[in-house]
């Protein structure tokens, strides 16, 4: 756990060092039009991936019944 950390720090902190990356927040600001727009995006798609793996799980879960009970 302890060499986890020490390397994420140290990637961060490659990155922050080097001064030329640009984070680009403004990409899900919902201020601006298009963050906004790109925040909805994510949403719908986090709501995409919860609802199939709900429904995954409630198929697998009557699927491993049906096979347990034969």
């Amino acid at each position: 756990m302890r060499a986890f950390a020490l390397l994420a720090v140290s990637a961060l902190a490659a990155c922050a060092g080097s001064g030329t990356y640009n984070w680009a927040w403004y990409i899900f600001d919902p201020r601006d039009p298009r963050g906004l727009g790109h925040l909805r995006f994510m949403i719908d798609g986090a709501w995409a991936t919860l609802s199939i793996s709900i429904a995954s799980i409630l198929v697998s879960v009557v699927l491993g019944l049906v096979v347990a009970m034969l």
